[in-house]
């Protein structure tokens, strides 16, 4: 079993074309709003990249619509990119279009089968992991982001037997990714995102939308 790590959606996409195993982790926030929403009874999440795109499901029956540009919220749309603020709403039997700045554009690129990673699923999605893998962190302006990087390290590391650490916080807190945040209103957000192993839930993109993970199918 080999694990690499790499970042963005160029890298998804030939990660895919390998063959590989894909894990794409966005910490703040993609990815844990994501199996956030999912443990709070979302049908499904379905990544979209524009705005418009979310925004034509507002209002619809059976959908909610969350996310942001820049970490803030976008007008028009339900709720925001916070796991926070998704923990505390009834999701049961509706489903969520996201739309974020840079993991919704890495899971849609990483395709069919890619799993969905966060330290609030890491060892779950540890578990999962099967022959040569690659952990694609979303990062931030192209550049990999220590919050997912760290994440990534702790997946991988927890998939052969060694998990590396228990506290994130300082280090969730101390990014540029997590520093923005708080300043925008969102330092809840960083601190939940940095907890590990929250949920045991392990979330798979179908190509369409993102569902919990059936051993069955």
């Amino acid at each position: 079993m080999g694990v690499a790590i790499e970042c963005g959606p160029e890298n998804a996409r030939m990660a895919r074309e390998r063959g590989d195993q894909v894990i794409v982790v966005d910490s703040l926030r993609a990815c844990s709003t994501i199996v956030t929403a999912l443990d709070r009874g979302a049908t499904k999440v379905i990544p979209v990249e524009a705005p418009k795109e979310a925004r034509a499901y507002t209002g619809r029956d059976g959908f909610a619509t969350a996310g942001e540009r820049g970490g803030q919220k976008i007008d028009g749309l339900d709720f925001g990119n916070s796991p926070v603020e998704l923990s505390r709403a009834d999701l049961k039997g509706r489903a969520l279009v996201l739309t974020t700045t840079n993991g919704t554009r890495c899971i849609r690129a990483a395709g069919r089968g890619c799993l969905i990673g966060s330290l609030l699923n890491a060892s779950a999605v540890a578990a999962e992991v099967n022959g040569r893998t690659t952990i694609i962190v979303a990062g931030r302006n192209g550049a990999p982001s220590p919050e997912d990087v760290a994440t990534a390290e702790e997946i991988a590391s927890a998939a052969c037997g060694t998990p590396t650490r228990e506290e994130f916080t300082a280090l969730f807190m101390a990014s540029a990714a997590g520093k923005r945040l708080s300043q925008l209103g969102y330092s809840e957000d960083v601190k939940f995102c940095a907890r590990k192993d929250v949920y045991d839930v392990v979330a798979v993109f179908d190509g369409e939308a993102i569902f919990l993970y059936d051993h069955e199918d």
